[in-house]
């Protein structure tokens, strides 16, 4: 923590903490913390359906548009998050990113470059870090307070080649009762139905 004097101090606090009084947490206005705080005759629980799990999506297929960059493409677009298996020295820092679109082609070259597309996600960082403590045997990482919305995931930083044996990603949403069905004889009729029912599960996040 850098105070306003320019010095550098040390402050001792648990591994996982938010709130207006952490680190990196600028208050324009302060305000009187002490009395600021709910009490639990004031909190409630959420409104709203439980979480569903959707199942689990592996890659289809896993690519290197640049040197140390893998990137996934689960096949369609989906809501949760990945479960990686990394191996790596202790200390190495992995750096996730999610998309919904890979970028378009360059235009000098007009070749793909294949990495993902992040202008449209403006302040959304749709990222995951992690910082591998160098199991020999490899460690499984997959995030525990966030869910994303994405098509394409690309890792930076993996020393040793990912594979789509290395990723698995589980889907979820708000459970919701289904109150019909459609059918038709037009196949493409049918895709885009079942485009639109998973696309509204998606968003339908409690």
């Amino acid at each position: 923590n850098v105070a306003a004097n320019g010095q550098l101090s040390l402050q001792d606090m648990p591994p996982i903490r938010a709130g207006v009084d952490a680190l990196q947490f600028e208050i324009d206005n302060p305000l009187n913390l002490e009395n600021s705080y709910l009490s639990k005759e004031d909190l409630a629980g959420i409104q709203g359906g439980n979480l569903h799990d959707g199942g689990v999506l592996k890659p289809i297929s896993v690519s290197t548009p640049v040197l140390g960059v893998h990137t996934f493409d689960m096949g369609q677009n989906m809501v949760g998050w990945c479960r990686f298996h990394f191996h790596g020295p202790r200390g190495l820092g992995i750096y996730i990113r999610h998309a919904e679109v890979l970028a378009q082609p360059v235009d000098s070259t007009k070749q793909s470059y294949g990495g993902i597309y992040t202008e449209n996600l403006r302040g959304a960082t749709q990222t995951d870090s992690y910082i591998l403590r160098g199991d020999p045997n490899g460690e499984i990482y997959e995030p525990r307070f966030t869910v994303h919305g994405f098509r394409y995931i690309s890792v930076y930083g993996s020393p040793v080649g990912l594979s789509v044996n290395d990723v698995e990603c589980p889907v979820v949403h708000s459970q919701t009762t289904v109150k019909g069905h459609f059918a038709s004889s037009n196949p493409i009729i049918n895709q885009i139905q079942h485009n639109v029912q998973w696309g509204q599960l998606g968003n339908s996040m409690s």
